[in-house]
């Protein structure tokens, strides 16, 4: 039997606890059975529309320095399509568009992108304040609204 990485259990945990903070708002979530495509999930919205989201997280052990770095992440170009990514150490949460996430990302191979949302000052990590519109939640911002950031 194969042995689950910490990673894998504790990014499965993230993507649990960020569907529940959705669920708490009353959006209708569903999950896919398989994880493919890059969809951890799908929202349908009010107006019977969907959107597919991927939910990224950098854990507690990671380098301080790196905490907001997110590679090898498949860019999927789709124009109901979200990135979410959580940083254990700055317990942030972002959420960037297709489209926006491509603006920002850069390429690290043929099919894989990086992004990184930290900057590293003075031994410590912060987010970056270029990335300000796409923050939901911080230690220092409480948790905002999921729908305004899914138009």
């Amino acid at each position: 039997m194969k042995k689950i990485s910490h990673t894998t259990v504790y990014g499965k945990g993230v993507e649990h606890w960020i569907i529940g903070l959705m669920a708490q708002e009353g959006l209708d979530v569903y999950l896919p059975i398989a994880d493919d495509k890059g969809i951890d999930g799908i929202i349908r919205k009010p107006d019977g529309s969907i959107v597919e989201f991927q939910i990224k997280s950098s854990s507690q052990h990671v380098l301080e320095k790196d905490c907001g770095l997110f590679a090898s992440v498949d860019y999927y170009k789709r124009p109901n399509y979200y990135y979410i990514f959580y940083s254990g150490i700055l317990k942030t949460i972002w959420i960037f568009s297709s489209a926006d996430f491509r603006k920002f990302a850069s390429k690290k191979s043929s099919e894989k992108y990086q992004i990184k949302l930290n900057s590293y000052k003075k031994k410590t990590a912060q987010p970056k304040p270029i990335f300000d519109d796409f923050v939901l939640s911080s230690a220092k911002k409480p948790l905002s609204n999921f729908s305004k950031f899914l138009r």
